[in-house]
C-alpha cells in the first residue's frame, strides 16, 4: 500500500510541477510575444501601403531607364507584352511602345522626363510629366529644327504581376507641335 501512496502522491506533484511550468512558460511566452508584435504593429500601421510603395518604385524606374536613359530594351522589362493602351490613339502592346519610342528618342535624342507628382491606389499609379528636349531628328515627317520643346503628360499605370498592362494618357503638345513646325499660330501656310 505504501508504493501506492508514494505513486500518487508522486503523480499529483508532477502534475502540479507541470502545471506551473506550463502556466509559467505560457506567460512568458505570451510577453515576449506581445513585446515584440506591439512595435511591429506600430511600425506596420505608420507605413503606406507598401503594394502602393513597390508600384511608384516600378513606374520611377520605368521613367529613368526608359524616358531618360532612352534604353528601349527595358520596355520588356516594364511593359506587358499585350499592354493595353486607352485613348491615345497609340497601337497596344508592347512591341508598338518600342517603335514609338525608337522615333521619339530619334527626333528628340536629349529628352528628359521630370516627375512633377505621383499617386498610388491599390494597383494604379498616376504620374504627371514634365518633358524637355531638343527636335534634332525628324518628328511626324517634320524636319530638325533644333529647336527645344516641353511638354506636359499625366498617365494613368494599372499594374499587374508587377508590370504596366494597362495605360491611360493624357498629353499637352501644343509646345511640341508648334516648335516642331506641326502646327503654326497666327499664320497662314
Amino acid at each position: 500500500m505504501k508504493k501506492e501512496t508514494i505513486s500518487s502522491f508522486s503523480i499529483l506533484i508532477l502534475a502540479a510541477i507541470t502545471a506551473m511550468v506550463t502556466t509559467t512558460a505560457t506567460v512568458f511566452l505570451s510577453q515576449i510575444v506581445h513585446a515584440a508584435s506591439t512595435p511591429v504593429q506600430q511600425w506596420a500601421a505608420a507605413q503606406p501601403n507598401l503594394l502602393e510603395e513597390s508600384n511608384k518604385i516600378l513606374v520611377r524606374s520605368a521613367i529613368q531607364e526608359i524616358f531618360n536613359e532612352h534604353n528601349i530594351t527595358a520596355v520588356d522589362k516594364y511593359i506587358k507584352e499585350d499592354l493595353i493602351q486607352n485613348g491615345t490613339g497609340f497601337p497596344e502592346g508592347r512591341e508598338a511602345r518600342k517603335q514609338y519610342f525608337g522615333m521619339l528618342f530619334n527626333a528628340f535624342p536629349d529628352l528628359h522626363a521630370s516627375i512633377d507628382k505621383m499617386i498610388a491606389e491599390d494597383n494604379l499609379v498616376s504620374v504627371f510629366l514634365s518633358w524637355n528636349g531638343t527636335h534634332k531628328g525628324e518628328f511626324q515627317g517634320m524636319p530638325a529644327t533644333n529647336n527645344p520643346i516641353t511638354m506636359k503628360t499625366a498617365h494613368i499605370f494599372r499594374i499587374e504581376d508587377g508590370m504596366i498592362a494597362e495605360q491611360w494618357e493624357i498629353f499637352d503638345t501644343l509646345d511640341l507641335l508648334a516648335k516642331t513646325g506641326v502646327i503654326s499660330f497666327g499664320q497662314q501656310r
